[in-house]
């Protein structure tokens, strides 16, 4: 099935991401258009790119069964998510990049409802090491059961990669310790893994350290450790082709190893996690056009008030009262957000 495709936006994100999956996905997605605040012709990988005014989007464009990808800033999602529910999107598909909406304007939420079905373009989720870290669970390393982030993952991606890697169990608990260098979060997921994100984010320094039942896993084992090491195979033009771990190995194919290209042969795994992300982003594509569910609402939803917590409070604990998956705690922000004026 082909992915019919309304994309409003046109920022960064788009045209470094979400456009170069696109096109590696090839018959698997169309894009029916691209909206953005003023009409114009974009100059997009040596092709002109008609846009057309976010304005001129009707009714009708949205009564055969697209999937819009909705990817604003933050600040801008409100409003265009009002301007999407007045053309009656029920017969559509959203596709919302993250972190959905923010807290502060959490009342606004309730317009995602209008949607025959929403789901979350988190690519962090499906990064090809985060496939291969999950596929080696079993002889001889056991069960995945904790993962440090050293200075690579960010934010709700963060804690949607953890999440990934916890198999998209819910999140229990979080806390924040700040230090010197930054900061410390500790996630415990409701299935008994855990994840801790050493901060700031610096994917050039940045390493990931996998704790099995029997073994460590890391794509830079540092001197003196034991741990087995995630390998990247390249081809001759310096994509990824697989990666492997022991006799674990996931295999990219075509339209994935073209969005793997540009970077240095000798870079880190996540020194090319911008480039494992532009696969996470095809990844999800090829779900929405099988079919498939995506990354959930509710999990993108609780990335972001996890973060939010830790950012604001220092520490997040799951109940009827703090997570969105439940009416109450959404009624609790909803009323926060009218009186905070979101």
């Amino acid at each position: 099935m082909t992915l019919e495709l309304i994309i409003i936006g046109l920022g960064k994100r788009v045209t470094g991401c979400a456009l170069p999956a696109i096109a590696a996905a090839g018959e698997e997605v169309r894009v029916r258009g691209i909206f953005a605040r003023t009409e114009r012709s974009e100059e997009i990988g040596g092709t002109t790119v008609k846009v057309r005014a976010l304005e001129s989007l009707t009714a009708a464009d949205l009564a055969s069964n697209p999937t819009v990808y909705l990817c604003v800033p933050k600040t801008e999602i409100p409003g265009v998510l009002r301007q999407l529910a007045a053309l009656d999107p029920s017969a559509a598909d959203l596709f919302i990049d993250t972190p959905v909406v923010r807290l502060k304007d959490f009342r606004h939420a309730g317009l995602l409802d209008c949607w025959r079905k929403v789901s979350v373009a988190e690519d962090c989720a499906r990064m090809p090491w985060v496939e291969l870290l999950l596929a080696a669970q079993g002889e001889p390393l056991g069960k995945l059961k904790e993962v440090v982030f050293e200075h690579s993952a960010y934010a709700y991606h963060g804690v949607a990669t953890a999440r990934a890697l916890a198999e998209g169990s819910e999140v229990v608990s979080a806390r924040r310790h700040k230090n010197p260098a930054g900061s410390v979060r500790l996630l415990d997921y409701m299935n008994g893994f855990s994840c801790e994100i050493v901060d700031p984010r610096d994917y050039s320094q940045g390493r990931i350290l996998a704790r099995y039942e029997n073994n460590l896993v890391s794509d830079q084992p540092a001197a003196g450790e034991s741990a087995l090491a995630v390998e990247i195979s390249l081809d001759g033009e310096g994509a990824i082709t697989a990666l492997r771990l022991g006799e674990t190995e996931v295999i990219l194919d075509d339209g994935e190893r073209s969005l793997t290209l540009g970077d240095h042969p000798d870079a880190t795994l996540i020194a090319r996690q911008e480039a494992m992300k532009r696969v996470g982003f095809l990844r999800l594509l090829r779900e929405l056009a099988r079919g498939q569910a995506g990354y959930p609402l509710w999990d993108g939803l609780e990335d972001m008030v996890v973060d939010h917590s830790l950012e604001r409070l220092g520490r997040y604990r799951s109940s009827y009262f703090t997570s969105p998956r439940h009416r109450t705690a959404r009624w609790v922000y909803g009323l926060v957000s009218r009186i905070a004026g979101g």
